[in-house]
């Protein structure tokens, strides 16, 4: 007998955003490896990327209604996971940089942290973490040697930490310049 998972609309877009994520991730990824040669198909790849996911956002814009600033926790994994496969792609089969790997498990921390947030379940939250951990342990085992990713992954994450808190800073400001 065969179990089908009914294929939704919703699962659709969820997948296409996946896919969009992981293409860009792919492409910057790409971009930083050693050899030349991969730069101009990962620029094509992240710039292709890049398009369609604001392409996509911009539709979903209409569809939602008047509560646009909520994203779904569905929504929120299918971008860590895009991103998560991307990158996890990049570095170990095109040899990208671990030094940029390391600058999203910061990120990818937050989005669990939406994740929950959105009354997310604890599958979608392992999901996200399971991706965290799998990114940091590749950044690790991938490099030259353990303390060169070690380092990669510390260096890495204290400049994810400064660019998330400068982002949270200027969206407060922004924020209390409209109240």
């Amino acid at each position: 007998m065969k179990h089908h998972w009914p294929v939704t609309e919703r699962t659709r877009r969820y997948c296409a955003l996946a896919v969009l994520f992981a293409t860009m991730a792919v492409g910057a990824s790409m971009t930083t490896a050693p050899d030349r040669a991969l730069w101009d198909p990962g620029s094509v790849l992240l710039f292709g990327g890049a398009v369609c996911a604001a392409m996509y956002w911009l539709g979903q814009g209409g569809r939602r209604g008047a509560s646009r600033t909520r994203v779904a926790a569905s929504a929120w994994v299918a971008m860590s996971s895009g991103l998560g496969i991307g990158l996890l792609l990049g570095l170990l089969l095109v040899n990208g940089s671990g030094a940029f790997a390391a600058l999203f498990p910061v990120p990818l921390v937050a989005i669990d942290a939406a994740v929950r947030r959105s009354d997310g379940s604890a599958r979608q939250r392992s999901t996200v973490l399971g991706m965290t951990a799998a990114l940091v342990v590749a950044i690790l085992v991938t490099g030259d040697d353990l303390q060169r990713g070690f380092a990669d992954l510390v260096q890495g994450c204290v400049v994810a930490g400064v660019l998330s808190t400068l982002a949270l800073v200027l969206r407060s400001a922004v924020r209390r310049q409209r109240a």
